[in-house]
């Protein structure tokens, strides 16, 4: 199955190309779409950037949709 995504309005500029990358998100958490998320590296979920705590990611992202 294929599947297209959009990005209007989501990222400025065409420097870099754009990588998807599909992840699970850490439970009770809900993210808007252009939200900054972060990979924790204990458990390997994704979650809402908490900037106190930059250094126990081990990745991040921009929200591409809304999750709930």
């Amino acid at each position: 199955m294929s599947e297209t995504f959009a990005y209007e309005n989501l990222i400025a500029g065409s420097q870099k190309g754009l990588v998807n990358r599909s992840g699970t998100v850490a439970t009770g958490q809900s993210y808007s779409r252009g939200q900054l998320v972060g990979k924790l590296t204990a458990s390997n979920n994704w979650q809402i950037c908490d900037f106190d705590a930059v250094g126990d990611y081990e990745d991040f992202g921009i929200a591409a949709e809304d999750i709930d």
